[in-house]
């Protein structure tokens, strides 16, 4: 699978988990999340590469309650627990 499938695929889960992903100027690359109302957010820099996107969109999804019950392909599941793992 290609980076740029990847990043589809985890902006794809990121709308079927109602995680809204804004791409923002005032970010230093990557980027973060945050909580705002009950409602989480990404907020990815505009100066951010494809692999910084990736990386940033897979550590926030794979914190997220409910994530682990979704069907996504085996390689984004990959990356989803590759992600969870460097977080721990």
């Amino acid at each position: 699978m290609t980076d740029a499938v990847l990043h589809q695929r985890l902006m794809e889960l990121a709308e079927a988990l109602e995680v809204d992903v804004r791409e923002v100027a005032a970010v230093d690359p990557p980027g973060g999340s945050c909580v705002l109302r009950g409602k989480r957010i990404i907020m990815v820099s505009q100066q951010a590469d494809l692999a910084e996107r990736i990386d940033l969109l897979a550590r926030t999804l794979a914190r997220v309650p409910g994530v682990e019950t979704r069907f996504v392909l085996p390689q984004v599941r990959d990356r989803l627990d590759r992600a969870r793992g460097d977080a721990e």
